[in-house]
C-alpha cells in the first residue's frame, strides 16, 4: 500500500455516502436528468467533498475536495492513471502519437514530448497563428449581424471548427465536413457514456463513413503542405513541418485533427456561456464593450486578448460555468492507495469535479454570483488557472495541452462578436445545461445579433 498513515486506517468503506435503494444504489441521482456535475456538488455540500456513491456493479469514489483533487492530479500522479474514456476514443486515435487514449506513463510522456502541439506552443507559434484566426472570426461574425440562431451553442461550434481549421491546417473545410464530424462526435459520445465493453475499433456505418471523409480529407491537406516548396504559413501544420515533424501523413493528420475534439467543444461553450452571462448584466455588458471600443476599430488579436475587462468576464464564467467540469482517475493496479488518509483499493475508480472548489464559499465571496469585478490582479496572482480553487482546464502535468490556445480563442470570440455586433444570447431564457463530448455545453439557447451601435457609458 502507498500513501501515509499508521495504525487503523480507514478505508473506502468509511467515507460517507448517500444512502441509495436496494440493488440500484444511488444510480437514480445520476439519471434524473441532472448533469453529474450538479449531482457532485449536491454530493460535496450535503454529503462530503470526498464521498462515496454505489452504482450497479461498481463503487465510485468523488473527489470534490481541493486537497484530495492536488494529491491526485498534482502531487501523486505516479499512484493513479486515466483508465476512461480511452476504448470509447480508438476509432480516432492511433496506435502510435495520440495523446488523448493513453493512460499515463512513460509512453504518455513520450508522446507529448513530440506532439505538435506541444513543440509549436514551446516555439511561441501561438501569436503567428492567432492574425488569421482573428480575421477568421471577424467574417464570420459579420455574416451573423441581421441574424437569428434557434440553437446558439451550435452555431459557435461550426464558427469554432472552421477557426480551428485554418489555425490547424491553414484552410477551412466547408459545411459537409463540419457534419460529418459532429456526426462522429456524437458516436464518440455516445460510446463514452455507454457501460458496455467495446469489441470493436471501428464506428456504427453512417459515423465510420463520416470519419473516413474526414480523414481523407485532413491527410489530403497534409499531403498537399508537404508538397509545397516551401511551407510558409502560419498555421500548425506548416509550423510542424517547417520544425522537421517525422510524423507520418496520417500520424499528423490524426494528431492535429484530435485538436478539433480536445478544443471547440468546450471553447465554444464557453464562448457561449460568456455572452449568455454578460447579456444579463447591463452594467457588466456596457463595461465590458467600452474597455473594447476604446481600443478603436482595427484593434489587434493582441490588443483585444490584453482587454482586462474581457479576460474577467471570462474568468469569471470559466469559474461559474466551466465547460469541464469532471474528469476520471483510477487508483494504480498493482498496490492501494491512501487518499486524504481513506485506503483506496487498487483500480478504484474516481470522478473528480471542479463546482465545489469553484463555488466554495469560504474562498470566493458572492460564490454563485456572476462578478468579473473579483479579478483584480491580486485574485489573478492568488488564483491562476490551475490553482487548488481555479481549474477549469485541469490540473498537473494532464491540464489541457492546448490550455493557451483555448484560452486565446475564447476572448477572441468573446471580444470579436462585443466589438463587431450585439449579441443577444438567451436574453430572458434559462440556461439549461447539457452533457455532451466530456463537457458541459448550453442546451437550446436562441441568439440574435444586431449591427453594432457605438457603445455610450451607461447605456447599451
Amino acid at each position: 500500500m502507498t500513501g501515509k498513515g499508521g495504525g487503523h486506517q480507514p478505508s473506502i468503506d468509511d467515507l460517507p455516502s448517500p444512502k441509495g435503494l436496494p440493488i440500484l444504489g444511488d444510480m437514480l441521482d445520476f439519471v434524473d436528468g441532472q448533469p453529474p456535475w450538479n449531482v457532485m456538488l449536491h454530493y460535496a455540500r450535503d454529503v462530503g467533498a470526498l464521498s462515496r456513491v454505489d452504482l450497479p456493479g461498481a463503487d465510485i469514489v468523488l473527489v470534490s475536495d481541493p486537497e484530495a483533487i492536488t494529491q491526485i492530479m498534482v502531487t501523486d500522479t505516479g499512484d493513479f492513471y486515466k483508465k476512461t474514456p480511452t476504448a470509447a476514443l480508438r476509432p480516432v486515435s492511433t496506435d502510435e502519437g495520440d495523446v488523448f487514449t493513453q493512460p499515463g506513463g512513460k509512453v504518455w510522456a513520450e508522446r507529448m514530448a513530440c506532439n505538435p502541439m506541444v513543440l509549436a506552443l514551446r516555439d511561441g507559434w501561438l501569436d503567428t497563428a492567432l492574425p488569421r484566426m482573428h480575421e477568421q472570426l471577424k467574417k464570420r461574425i459579420s455574416g451573423f449581424v441581421g441574424k437569428s440562431f434557434e440553437h446558439t451553442y451550435d452555431t459557435l461550434l461550426h464558427m469554432a471548427f472552421d477557426a480551428f481549421s485554418v489555425m490547424l491546417y491553414g484552410e477551412e473545410f466547408g459545411e459537409s465536413t463540419f457534419r460529418d464530424w459532429v456526426i462522429v462526435a456524437s458516436e464518440l459520445d455516445r460510446r463514452m457514456k455507454s457501460k458496455m465493453p467495446f469489441l470493436f475499433d471501428t464506428l456504427p456505418e453512417e459515423a465510420q463513413a463520416a470519419q473516413d471523409r474526414n480523414h481523407a480529407a485532413f491527410v489530403g491537406a497534409v499531403r498537399k503542405a508537404r508538397a509545397e516548396a516551401n511551407p510558409v504559413g502560419t498555421d500548425l501544420l506548416r509550423h510542424a513541418i517547417r520544425a522537421g515533424c517525422d510524423h507520418d501523413d496520417d500520424l499528423l493528420a490524426t494528431e492535429l485533427a484530435n485538436m478539433y475534439y480536445g478544443g471547440i467543444v468546450s471553447s465554444s461553450s464557453a464562448v457561449t456561456c460568456t455572452l449568455y452571462l454578460l447579456g444579463k448584466s447591463d452594467t457588466e455588458m456596457e463595461r465590458v464593450c467600452n474597455a473594447l471600443a476604446k481600443l478603436g476599430p482595427d484593434a489587434t488579436h493582441a490588443q483585444i486578448r490584453a482587454c482586462e475587462e474581457l479576460q474577467a468576464a471570462v474568468l469569471e464564467t470559466l469559474r461559474l460555468l466551466p465547460p469541464v467540469s469532471l474528469w476520471t482517475r483510477n487508483v494504480r493496479t498493482d498496490a492501494d492507495v491512501v487518499v486524504a488518509g481513506y485506503r483506496m483499493p487498487a483500480d478504484t475508480s474516481l470522478l473528480i469535479g471542479n463546482r465545489h472548489a469553484h463555488t466554495h464559499a469560504d474562498h470566493w465571496e458572492d460564490a454563485e454570483l456572476y462578478r468579473p469585478g473579483r479579478w483584480t490582479a491580486e485574485r489573478r496572482a492568488s488564483d491562476p488557472l490551475g490553482s487548488d480553487y481555479f481549474f477549469p482546464f485541469g490540473r498537473g502535468e494532464r491540464t489541457c495541452l492546448a490550455q493557451e490556445v483555448g484560452l486565446a480563442y475564447i476572448q477572441l470570440a468573446v471580444g470579436t462578436a462585443l466589438m463587431h455586433s450585439d449579441p443577444n444570447v438567451g436574453l430572458g431564457e434559462k440556461l439549461d445545461q447539457d452533457f455532451w463530448f466530456g463537457c458541459m455545453v448550453p442546451k437550446d439557447l436562441s441568439s440574435n445579433f444586431d449591427r453594432k451601435r457605438t457603445p455610450v457609458d451607461g447605456a447599451r
